[in-house]
C-alpha cells in the first residue's frame, strides 16, 4: 500500500458512524428546535459528503455567505414568484451550510477562535444583507417609506444591545452573558423545557424570516425583531444594575 493510500485509508477509518453521532450529540446541546427538528437532519448528510473532501470549515462559512448573497438578491424581487421561490430556497441552503461548517470543525477537530470570529462576522453580514434586501424591496415594490424607518430603528437598537453587552462584559468579566443565559434558563425551567429551545439562534431566525416573507408581512417581522432587541437590552441593563456595586472605579 502506498503512502497516499494509507493516508486515505486512515481518513476513511477516522470518520465512523460513531464520529458523526458524536457531532450530532454535541451540537444538539445548543440547538434550537428548528435545528433539531429540521435543519440538522440535512446538514449532517452534507457533512458526511463534505468530510470526504479537503474543504475546510472556513471555506464552508464563505459558501454560506455566497448563499445568503444570492438569497438577498432574489428576495429583493420577491414580487415575482420564481424569484421568491429561489430566494426562500437559497435562504434554507445558507442556513444548512451554516450548520455544516461547525459540524466539519467538530468532526475534523479544526475548531478555532478565528473560525468562530469568521462565522459570527459572516452571520452579521448575512443578516444585514437579507434584512436590507427585504426592507428596500418592500419600499420599491409598495413605496412604503415606513419600512425603511422601522429597519433603521431595529439596527439602532441592535447596535445598542450589542455595545451594551460587550462593554458590560468588559467591566464584569463576562458575567453579563452568563446572567443573560441564566435568565433564559429560569424561564425555561418555569415552563419545563430545555433552555436552548428558547435561545435566539440562527435556525429560529431563519424560520421567522421564512414565515413572514411568505406572508408578505415584512413590517411585522421588523416589529418582532425590535421587540427581541428591546428584551435583550432590558436583560443586559437589568443584569448590570444588579451588579453595579461590583463595578471597579474607572479613572
Amino acid at each position: 500500500m502506498s503512502e497516499t493510500e494509507h493516508l486515505v485509508s486512515q481518513e476513511e477509518k477516522r470518520y465512523t458512524k460513531e464520529d458523526f453521532q458524536r457531532v450530532v450529540e454535541t451540537t444538539r446541546k445548543k440547538d434550537g428546535l428548528p435545528n433539531i427538528l429540521f435543519y440538522r437532519n440535512f446538514s449532517i448528510l452534507i457533512t458526511k459528503l463534505v468530510s470526504r473532501t479537503n474543504l475546510t470549515p472556513n471555506q464552508l462559512t464563505v459558501f454560506c455567505l455566497l448563499g445568503n448573497i444570492l438569497a438577498a438578491y432574489f428576495l429583493f424581487y420577491r414580487n415575482m414568484l420564481p424569484f421568491l421561490v429561489v430566494g426562500i430556497i437559497m435562504l434554507q441552503v445558507a442556513r444548512i451550510l451554516d450548520s455544516v461548517d461547525g459540524e466539519i470543525a467538530l468532526l475534523k477537530n479544526k475548531c478555532s477562535k478565528f473560525g468562530a470570529w469568521l462565522d459570527g462576522t459572516i452571520d452579521r453580514i448575512s443578516e444585514a444583507m437579507i434584512l436590507s434586501s427585504l426592507a428596500l424591496g418592500t419600499y420599491f415594490i409598495y413605496g412604503n417609506m415606513d419600512i425603511i424607518l422601522i429597519f433603521i430603528l431595529y439596527y439602532l437598537l441592535s447596535f445598542i444591545g450589542t455595545y451594551a453587552m460587550l462593554f458590560s462584559e468588559t467591566l464584569f468579566q463576562k458575567h453579563t452573558r452568563e446572567n443573560v443565559s441564566g435568565f433564559i434558563a429560569n424561564i425555561a425551567e418555569r415552563f419545563k423545557i430545555k433552555p436552548n429551545y428558547l435561545s435566539w439562534e440562527g435556525s429560529l431566525y431563519t424560520v421567522l424570516l421564512t414565515i413572514f416573507i411568505l406572508l408578505n408581512r415584512i413590517d411585522i417581522l421588523f416589529i418582532i425583531l425590535i421587540a427581541i432587541s428591546l428584551s435583550e437590552i432590558f436583560v443586559v441593563f437589568r443584569t448590570v444594575w444588579k451588579r453595579r456595586s461590583y463595578t471597579e472605579e474607572v479613572e
